[in-house]
């Protein structure tokens, strides 16, 4: 079996600044998963969340449900390029890792608030260049989908999406594999974060 960690929350990771990180929810979330019986070997690794320092959230929001300042789109994605690099750098033996969460939900997204396919089409690249050039033989995913939007996809797919998934070692994540029923367990690793063991042997179910 294997487990999603959904989520480490870079916003958390990175607030101080570009280049600040502070790994201590992340090395404690992988030692209580090890302490369960999960390496690394055996997680989907899972990042999102855009520090505030860098959100392309309009001045003077009001934080709240549906105005999440991690959930725009970065103004920059050099920063994120940099901090994917460096978490595959931090975690070699990291096998699996996804990248940002549901960018399509149609009025509520929690993920990719009033942020376009495109950005999400450019955050993607980015992060996979990330991740390769810290680990080569790493498996990238997409933000997994939850639920059915597909006009968000057409449009992901017509700007590139296609071609960047056809071309590259780059799968896509179906979070419906992922969301904790069929017997599966969970471990509350604290800091917001659940990792949801599922009882599948074998390879992880991955879309390609």
């Amino acid at each position: 079996s294997f487990i999603r960690y959904h989520r480490f929350n870079w916003q958390d990771i990175e607030a101080k600044g570009r280049g600040q990180y502070n790994w201590s929810s992340v090395d404690r979330g992988l030692k209580i998963a090890k302490e369960n019986g999960y390496g690394l070997d055996r997680i989907l690794v899972n990042t999102f969340g855009t520090p505030t320092w860098l959100s392309s959230a309009p001045a003077g929001i009001k934080p709240g449900p549906r105005n999440r300042i991690y959930s725009y789109a970065p103004k920059d994605m050099a920063p994120w390029h940099d901090f994917v690099k460096a978490f595959c750098q931090r975690y070699p033996d990291m096998k699996y890792f996804e990248l940002w969460n549901e960018p399509h939900l149609p009025g509520y997204s929690v993920f990719w608030m009033k942020s376009s396919p495109q950005q999400f089409l450019d955050l993607m690249k980015v992060g996979y260049t990330g991740a390769k050039e810290a680990n080569p033989n790493i498996v990238v995913l997409m933000g997994g989908q939850g639920m059915r939007y597909e006009p968000f996809y057409d449009e992901y797919v017509k700007l590139g999406g296609v071609k960047l998934h056809a071309t590259a070692d780059f799968t896509v994540n179906v979070d419906t594999v992922f969301d904790g029923t069929g017997g599966a367990t969970t471990i509350d690793t604290g800091a917001n974060a659940v990792a949801f063991a599922v009882p599948v042997t074998g390879s992880a179910p991955f879309v390609k």
